[in-house]
């Protein structure tokens, strides 16, 4: 799903000309790009004047919440009307809660378990944060920006594959509080900033990351391969 992880597989001693990147996609149609969030802000006591931050995904290490929690703890000084809801739910979820009790953002940050669908929470919220240590290419940055949210991420797997350009200058080095903390306040600092980032991430996504796409890359990859040019027919054979 992403050039790093082919890299990954070629290091493993996969064969260089027995990997294809292709990247995952997410379809328009199976979201609604119109939903309302106000019921969410409502219910996690999120003001209009306040700017809710969602970090999104399972609560597992590799995915970076401890660091996005204390990374906050500088963001919730610098940015008063800063909240923040964690999505999702798994292995990690008591240590992070602790983490938060223990930093005194209770108030500011909340636990509010697996959600589906996922459209209101993309509508509730002003910012999307991704603090992952580790992805492949992680479908909820493709479904933020679709969703037209500026996205905050760490610079792992095949993100830095999607965040080109403008979008780069909000990735940041994995496991680095310090540094997510200043993306996360310069992006909530500037509402016209996170505008313009998420108009540009929607056409990106619309453009390149959809299913069409994707289709039209597994289509040539069989057709490659029963063409024989690759060398792999044996792989249908087998």
């Amino acid at each position: 799903v992403s050039q790093t992880t082919g890299d990954l597989l070629q290091c493993a001693g996969v064969p260089k000309h027995r990997i294809r990147v292709i990247h995952n996609a997410v379809d328009p149609v199976d979201y609604d790009l119109m939903a309302d969030g106000s019921e969410f802000r409502q219910e996690c006591g999120v003001g209009s004047n306040d700017l809710l931050i969602g970090v999104i995904g399972r609560l597992s290490p590799e995915k970076g919440q401890h660091v996005f929690i204390r990374a906050f703890r500088d963001v919730a000084k610098a940015v008063p009307e800063a909240k923040a809801v964690l999505v999702g739910d798994g292995s990690e979820r008591d240590k992070l809660k602790a983490a938060v009790s223990a930093m005194d953002l209770k108030d500011r940050v909340q636990f509010v378990g697996y959600r589906f669908p996922v459209s209101s929470i993309y509508a509730a919220v002003d910012l999307v944060v991704i603090p992952s240590l580790s992805e492949g290419l992680p479908f909820v940055l493709l479904e933020a920006m679709l969703h037209k949210k500026t996205v905050v991420t760490t610079a792992v797997g095949g993100i830095p594959e999607v965040m080109q350009g403008e979008l780069a200058k909000l990735m940041v080095p994995p496991d680095d509080p310090g540094a997510l903390a200043q993306a996360i306040i310069q992006a909530l600092k500037d509402a016209s900033y996170r505008s313009k980032l998420g108009d540009a991430g929607s056409r990106l996504v619309r453009d390149v990351y959809n299913p069409s796409r994707r289709a039209e890359k597994i289509y040539q990859l069989y057709s490659e391969m029963l063409n024989g040019r690759s060398g792999r027919v044996e792989c249908l054979q087998a």
